[in-house]
């Protein structure tokens, strides 16, 4: 027990210590205070310094015109996607980002230029921003994809939702920008006069290129928009009437629907230079068609049922600039089929064009003995390629041995003869959906003929006064689903042969082999 005088002290020191604490507290106070106010300093002088960085940054010198070609780049020509079920609106984050990047995406009207539109869905906000995009991109040229469907299938007009005539409307009013234009519309739509024809409307006068479908395919389009766009470059019509176009500029022209007279497209397009054309499935009279040259014609694609067509088209036109040809026939009328080869072959050599790529498929001419007589005009030849489904007749041991390299173990069988294609490097085979062999038809091509021809001409061959070059590439392809002994035994053959082309493909030959549905080798 503590003493009164001990209980006394005891106090005192007490109080001692409580005056102590509460000067300790008051200086963590005023420190405290202090502290926060230096927290407080530097942090706006941290901001002070970040905005003086800024100010000095990189990215404050880089020129508007950089960001918009990073702007560019970036979107790499992305349109404004109005889908079935989407919308996408590539460019229009830029304008959000910040007061920068909003006032070079609003200054670069590229970014706002290309749309791909399916006018049939009727989202909420498709068409406020597709006349965003139109606003914006002016006065840069439009690049269009636009069509009506739903669930994949063309909807007519009536069935379009409120705002798919309204956006029409809006990109017809800017025909006068259209520069690429892929339409895809029922017929009652492109009809459609409320659409196509008002007082505000601009034609495509600046129209280069145009790819145009329509349903019904087989009723006549009556909207003559498109006669206004006489720069037309490039056209892609399925179906095509040519009261439609103005053709006098074209430079590219692909027609998927039958036509009667091709002559007349090369005589009202001079400056055609890649064209793809497919004639008349019925057999029309021909008569002796006046003669055409067309100097800019480079590369022709042509597919035919019947013989009639291309028979009177390449007795009449010339074509002195040709480098890549191909051409794909159904037909089955040897006594048309031999007319078309006398005419192809008298084209040929009347042009002397200096082929480089051509492409037969399946039946477009009767016998080994036509296709020699083609390559013997084709100096320049670089690809080849053939593709037959049941003239296997073509494919002979003579064709494959005149195609031959002379070489001391493996000579021609008529020495001196003329060398064919001597500047070939590359050459495809293919062999189309052979499923029932006739026993009385012609044999499937000899492979041990194949690879020697393959072998002679990857050797080095120096003939006097002819350039050669070795082959580069060859590829074979054969669908057998046939179960006839022929068949299998040309398997067991392939099988055999296999290790020699493997062994020309160890020594740089770029090779393919494919056997029966993609079964390869």
């Amino acid at each position: 027990m503590p003493s009164n005088s001990e209980i006394t002290q005891v106090h005192t020191r007490i109080e001692s210590a409580n005056h102590d604490l509460d000067l300790y507290e008051a200086e963590i106070e005023k420190l405290s205070q202090t502290l926060s106010t230096l927290k407080q300093q530097r942090n706006e002088l941290q901001r002070h310094r970040n905005c003086c960085r800024a100010v000095v940054s990189s990215f404050r010198r880089i020129p508007p015109e950089l960001w918009a070609e990073i702007f560019l780049f970036a979107l790499d020509n992305q349109p404004l996607l109005v889908a079935e079920h989407r919308i996408v609106a590539p460019a229009l984050p830029l304008s959000q980002t910040c007061s920068l990047w909003r006032n070079v995406a609003l200054g670069t009207p590229r970014l706002w230029s290309v749309l791909d539109l399916n006018v049939a869905c009727d989202h909420p906000g498709a068409q406020h921003l597709v006349e965003l995009y139109l606003v914006r991109s002016m006065p840069h040229p439009l690049v269009l994809t636009v069509e009506a469907a739903t669930s994949g299938s063309t909807v007519a007009l009536h069935e379009f939702g409120s705002s798919g005539q309204a956006i029409l409307k809006s990109l017809v009013h800017c025909g006068d920008r259209w520069q690429v234009a892929n339409l895809r519309l029922h017929l009652s739509v492109l009809n459609a006069e409320t659409i196509w024809k008002s007082e505000s409307i601009q034609y495509p006068v600046n129209l280069r290129s145009l790819r145009l479908r329509w349903w019904p395919r087989r009723r006549i389009l009556s909207n003559d928009f498109f006669f206004h766009a006489t720069e037309l470059q490039s056209l892609d019509a399925f179906p095509f009437r040519d009261n439609l176009f103005h053709l006098n500029q074209l430079r590219k022209l692909r027609i998927r629907r039958n036509i009667c007279d091709v002559l007349r497209l090369f005589q009202n397009c001079p400056h055609l230079e890649d064209v793809e054309l497919q004639s008349d499935n019925n057999t029309p009279t021909y008569t002796v068609l006046p003669p055409a040259t067309c100097s800019n014609v480079r590369s022709l694609k042509y597919e035919f049922s019947t013989f009639g067509a291309p028979a009177a088209l390449f007795q009449a036109i010339t074509l002195p600039s040709l480098t890549c040809l191909h051409i794909v026939s159904y037909g089955d009328d040897l006594d048309s089929k031999h007319a078309m080869f006398l005419s192809f072959r008298n084209m040929l050599t009347r042009s002397a064009c200096p082929l480089q790529v051509l492409h037969l498929r399946m039946d477009p001419f009767s016998s080994d003995q036509e296709l020699l007589e083609i390559f013997t005009v084709m100096p320049t030849l670089a690809v080849l390629r053939l593709a037959v489904e049941a003239c296997y007749g073509l494919l002979t041991d003579n064709l494959f041995r005149t195609l031959s390299f002379e070489s001391p173990d493996n000579p021609r069988l008529i020495p001196g003869h003329t060398v064919l294609l001597p500047r070939l490097t590359h050459f495809q085979l293919e062999l189309c959906q052979v499923e029932d062999l006739d026993e009385d038809g012609p044999p499937l091509p000899d492979l041990e003929s194949i690879f020697s021809m393959v072998n002679s001409r990857r050797l080095h061959a120096t003939i006097p006064t002819i350039e050669t070059k070795q082959l580069e590439s060859f590829e074979l392809t054969a669908d057998l689903d046939s179960t006839s002994v022929e068949a299998i035994e040309w398997k067991k053959s392939f099988l055999r042969v296999e290790p020699h082309f493997r062994a020309l493909e160890e020594g740089g030959l770029h090779l393919a082999l494919t056997l029966s549905e993609g079964e390869n080798f």
